[in-house]
């Protein structure tokens, strides 16, 4: 007992020396006519906790030992950094400014203290874990709900996906600079496509559930919006890193930045190579990414240019296999090492804001987004002899925003806008070498036209936020009549016309506390694949069946939000529960079609609910603990398949575990080298809708650890060690059929992923 007293006592001293802190206050204000600024944001620096100010914007921040700069931000407006070191008081002013990125992205982004679900990472959050991996792999351990799978078994290159409270990747929305990314026909996102983006991050907000009023696809798991670096702010500069661990990866990127020239100009531009041998046999990847950004900032207007050019060849992973070949050969790919993709994507933005004064902006952007490329299946014959099929797609993506935000008064502001685009694509099929003379031909074009209105009223401590969004789609599209064996006839058309409303309240309680409230309801039309049952249209009768209107209904989510929030010195907790109610929800059923893809059907009636928590803990200068759980509950009240006479109650939907939970500890041992040590948990999870217990994905749990150093006050050096213990685990399955009889066999086949790897990177800034 004594010593238990003895060890808490030391404890409190140090931890009362870690606390020892001194307060400031003030007022922020506009330089040029001396209003003041409501709602701009303080924050210390190297950290995510500060203050706001309130109406009158009037500021209390109490500041740690250790910190010794604060960052004064407000919509248009330039930022300021001021050095602080005692009790005082400040009176800050702020000169009006662009900032495209920021209007940009607050139309469609949740502020930190909105009434939604949601999660933002700003660059320092992402360079501390970023290696070169897709944006989802890092995702997945700094918010709640997200799940990934990966072809290769690594994070490094290839094809992967991700998962968001169960929900696949095609239910949720991603933006760059609000600008979509998702495939418009399949509503999928091919990060592939474009590997290393993530470097020219500035942020990233994950909203779950139905969220704010977003650009493209429906927002209907969640939404993942992208912002590229801030040209305004980013200081001149270059770096180099270099990257090497397991299995033959390697990385390299050089970037630059001008920052500001003559105040007027700046210019932002990165180039990265990748390789990747892949865990799995004949799932290597080589890419390349080119991005580049330009911007004009005038008194009134201001114009940006972002454009990245990106490619990527892989050898193919997405068939699983059964839990006995993989112990006998653990990398085993059923797949032919001939099977590859030769893929690349271009985007190009040009917005245009201008400024009406401090109060009134108007943004417009002109957008071209294109993918295209091969991708090749093959198989041995009867005498051995490979045989091979390739399918080329071709895309063609063009859209318009144009977007008004507004302040009437410290306690109202608004926003409103619209979006059109056109979406164009061409699907072939064509037998190796024969590529001049495709056997089948199929061109589709997908047209919307959106628009939407966001409104916020504070009254006091208590935020109402409202928005609604309209959307218009036609999808049209143009079978290979001569693969049908019929003469031409009329085009497949679908039309869909949706209005999805959101309402939200928000209270700041006690200090640093916070309630919210939200509802919101949206709706989703189904993919091409849905509607065609597959990734193209081979049969004449079908045809027929969906001309006459035979096809998938669309789906709508009405979604429930509330949660509690609070921001300390020394910790930050999020915690939130939702219920989601789904009627005709288009769910995998575990069947799987071409190239891994599931066979999805509609659902009457679903649900999921539960509980999402974020903690952030310091308990002395130099600790930090960290979590995020997720706790949900999914249910089917009743299933019932055409053609089978068995009617299935309370059944649970593919891929959805009921925990996820990541934690970790990071200790900094000198001011240049941080260890940090985690740990990831995911509960099992069933693969086909009936829940039979054969096919069931385990549970599993990881432990990670990463060495982070920097020397010479700015270069460093990081180590990144995943899997520690060397678990086997899977992200992704199927019911196998091994004799190809069309009937399951009751074996389950995986998709495995890498046991202990490493992934060293270099960093070396010149400025």
């Amino acid at each position: 007992m004594k010593l238990r007293r003895l060890f808490v006592a030391v404890w409190l001293c140090i931890a009362g020396g870690a606390w020892a802190q001194y307060t400031i206050e003030g007022t922020v204000s506009d330089a040029e006519n001396g209003n003041r600024l409501a709602g701009a944001g303080i924050r210390l620096n190297a950290s995510n906790s500060g203050a706001i100010t309130n109406d009158t914007g009037y500021f209390y921040l109490e500041v740690p030992r250790g910190y010794d700069k604060i960052m004064v931000q407000y919509l248009g407006y330039k930022s300021r950094e001021m050095a602080v070191g005692q009790s005082g008081e400040l009176n800050v002013q702020l000169e009006p400014g662009s900032y495209i990125e920021e209007v940009v992205v607050q139309s469609i982004r949740a502020s930190d203290k909105a009434p939604v679900t949601h999660t933002t990472l700003d660059k320092r959050e992402i360079q501390k874990v970023y290696k070169g991996e897709h944006p989802i792999y890092f995702l997945q351990y700094l918010t709640p709900g997200v799940l990934t799978e990966s072809e290769s078994g690594t994070s490094m290159g290839n094809y992967g996906t991700m998962r968001l409270r169960g929900m696949e990747q095609k239910r949720i929305n991603f933006t760059l600079n609000g600008v979509p990314l998702n495939d418009m026909m399949d509503h999928g996102v091919y990060f592939s496509n474009f590997t290393d983006l993530s470097n020219s991050f500035e942020s990233v907000q994950v909203q779950r559930g139905v969220g704010t009023a977003t650009n493209g696809v429906a927002s209907y798991a969640g939404s993942v919006n992208f912002e590229t670096v801030n040209l305004e702010r980013q200081p001149a500069g270059s770096c180099i890193q270099a990257g090497y661990g397991s299995y033959n990866s390697s990385r390299l990127n050089g970037q630059f930045s001008t920052g500001l020239l003559d105040s007027k100009w700046a210019f932002h531009g990165s180039y990265s190579k990748l390789h990747s041998d892949g865990y799995k046999e004949h799932t290597e990847t080589d890419a390349y990414s080119f991005f580049f950004s330009a911007a004009y900032f005038g008194k009134k207007d201001a114009v940006k240019i972002n454009a990245f050019d990106a490619r990527s060849q892989n050898g193919l992973g997405y068939e699983p296999a059964d839990r006995a070949t993989l112990s006998d050969h653990p990398t085993y790919n059923p797949l032919n090492e001939n099977d590859k993709d030769d893929f690349g994507q271009q985007l190009v933005q040009v917005q245009h804001i201008h400024s009406f004064g401090a109060r009134l902006k108007w943004v417009n952007t002109l957008y071209y987004n294109g993918a295209g490329g091969d991708y090749l299946y093959g198989w041995l014959d009867d005498t051995g002899s490979l045989n091979q099929i390739n399918y080329p797609l071709t895309n063609r993506h063009f859209g318009y925003m144009s977007q008004v935000q507004g302040v009437l008064s410290d306690q109202v502001s608004w926003s409103g806008g619209v979006h059109a685009y056109t979406f164009r694509r061409n699907n072939q099929e064509q037998m190796v070498p024969d590529f001049a003379n495709p056997y089948y031909n199929e061109h589709s074009q997908k047209d919307e036209v959106s628009a939407f209105a966001k409104l916020s009223y504070r009254v006091g401590k208590v935020l109402f936020q409202a928005d609604a969004d309209v959307r218009t789609t036609r999808l049209s599209i143009t079978p290979d009549f001569n693969f049908l064996g019929m003469a031409s006839d009329v085009d497949l058309v679908k039309n869909w016309f949706f209005v999805n409303p959101r309402l939200g309240v928000a209270y700041d309680m006690y200090k640093s506390w916070q309630l919210y409230l939200s509802a919101g309801s949206t709706h989703r039309e189904p993919t091409k694949v849905d509607i065609l049952g597959g990734w193209g249209l081979y049969d004449s009768a079908q045809y027929v069946r969906l001309k006459q209107g035979i096809d998938f209904l669309s789906e709508q989510v009405l979604d429930m939000e509330g949660g509690v929030r609070f921001r300390g010195e020394d910790l930050k907790l999020e915690m939130n529960g939702y219920y989601m109610y789904f009627k005709n929800g288009i769910l995998p059923t575990g069947e799987t079609i071409e190239f891994g893809s599931q066979v999805r059907t509609n659902i009457p009636e679903s649900y999921r609910m539960g509980v999402e928590a974020v903690v952030e803990y310091h308990p002395v200068q130099r600790i930090t603990l960290s979590a995020n759980v997720s706790c949900q509950q999914s249910r089917i009240p009743e299933l019932h398949f055409t053609g089978d006479s068995i009617r299935y109650s309370n059944r649970i939907p593919v891929f959805s575990p009921a925990l996820i939970v990541n934690a970790q500890a990071a200790y900094r041992i000198t001011p240049a080298m941080e260890l940090s040590l985690g740990g990831r948990y995911v509960s099992e999870s069933y693969m086909t809708l009936q829940n039979e217990s054969a096919y069931i994905l385990p549970s599993y749990y990881l432990v990670n650890g990463r060495v982070h150093i920097t020397f010479l006050k700015k270069h460093d050096l990081a180590l990144e060690v995943n899997n520690i213990t060397s678990q086997r685990y899977y992200t992704n399955g199927k019911a196998m059929d091994l004799d190809w009889d069309g009937v399951p066999d009751g074996v389950a086949g995986y998709l495995v992923n890498a046991p202990l790897n490493f992934f060293a990177t270099l960093t070396l800034k010149f400025e």
